[in-house]
C-alpha cells in the first residue's frame, strides 16, 4: 500500500528550495495541512481516520463521525534551526497524537498564530474554525490543545491563512455537496465560492469577547468553482 509522507524543505526566502528528508509515520496517514511551530515541531491535521476503501470509511464519511484529529510531529535535529538546516533534518522522528486535538469533523486547513501562542484548525463538516491554544512545554517536548473558541461561518471552510495584521482568511464552500460533485466532476458541476476573514479580540477584550468573522466574497461558481484558499492581496481579498 502507498504510505503517506511528508516532505521537507529549506527556502532561502526568495524563489529556491531545497529538497532535506522525507517523513514516514504509521500516525501520519491521510494529512491534510501541516504548519511548523518551532524549529523541529509541526503540527499535522489528519482529516481521516479510516483508510479507502473500506466501510469504516463509508461509515466516517456519511455518519459525519467526529474521527479526524492533530498529531505532533517532532525530528529531533539539534538544538536550534542552523543545527536542524545543517544537518538536513536528519535525526529520530516522533510522532504522536496530540492531547486536545481530538474529536474533529474533517480536519482541514490549520495557521499558526505566534503572536497569540494559539492554532486555528478548520472542522469542515462543522462549519467552523477551531481556535486553540497552544502549550509546548510538555513532557518529551511534546504539545497539547485546549478549545478555546469556535467560529462557526455557515460555510465548509476549506484552507485558512493567517494575514500579517493577525486577522484569518479562508476560502469555504457554502454548498459542501455540491463541492463533492465538482470535484469529481469539475467540468459539468460549478461549486459556488465564498472566503470569509476572521479578526481576534483586541488583547485587553480577550476572555470576554469573540473573534468576529464576515463573508468577503461570494460567488455562484460561475467565476470560481470550488474555491479552497483565500489571502489578503494589499487591500483586497484573492
Amino acid at each position: 500500500s502507498i504510505q503517506d509522507t511528508l516532505e521537507i524543505f529549506s527556502f532561502d526566502g526568495l524563489n529556491t528550495m531545497k529538497w532535506l528528508r522525507s517523513v514516514k509515520h504509521p500516525l501520519i496517514v491521510n494529512p491534510n495541512d501541516v504548519a511548523q511551530i518551532d524549529y523541529n515541531r509541526w503540527l499535522v491535521t489528519i482529516d481521516h481516520a479510516t483508510l479507502e476503501p473500506t466501510l469504516m470509511r463509508k461509515l466516517e464519511d456519511f455518519g459525519q463521525m467526529p474521527w479526524a484529529y492533530i498529531v505532533t510531529l517532532k525530528i529531533n535535529c539539534g538544538s536550534s534551526m542552523q543545527d536542524c538546516l545543517a544537518n538536513q533534518f536528519s535525526g529520530d522522528v516522533s510522532v504522536e497524537r496530540t492531547p486536545g486535538g481530538e474529536g474533529l469533523r474533517l480536519a482541514n486547513g490549520l495557521a499558526w498564530m505566534p503572536r497569540l501562542q494559539q492554532m486555528a484548525v478548520v472542522s469542515t463538516i462543522d462549519r467552523a474554525l477551531v481556535i486553540y491554544d497552544v502549550k509546548t512545554g510538555t513532557a518529551n517536548g511534546g504539545v497539547s490543545l485546549k478549545e478555546s473558541s469556535r467560529i462557526f461561518l455557515n460555510s465548509g471552510a476549506d484552507n485558512v491563512a493567517l494575514h500579517p495584521d493577525g486577522s484569518l482568511f479562508t476560502g469555504a464552500h457554502p454548498k459542501m455537496l455540491s463541492f463533492l460533485l465538482h470535484s469529481k466532476n469539475p467540468t459539468k458541476v460549478q461549486s459556488p465560492s465564498e472566503a470569509w476573514r476572521m479578526v481576534p479580540p483586541n488583547s485587553e477584550d480577550r476572555g470576554t469577547k469573540s473573534w468576529e468573522s464576515e463573508r468577503v466574497f461570494s460567488d455562484d461558481g460561475s467565476l470560481i468553482s470550488g474555491s479552497a484558499s483565500a489571502f489578503q492581496y494589499f487591500s483586497q481579498a484573492q
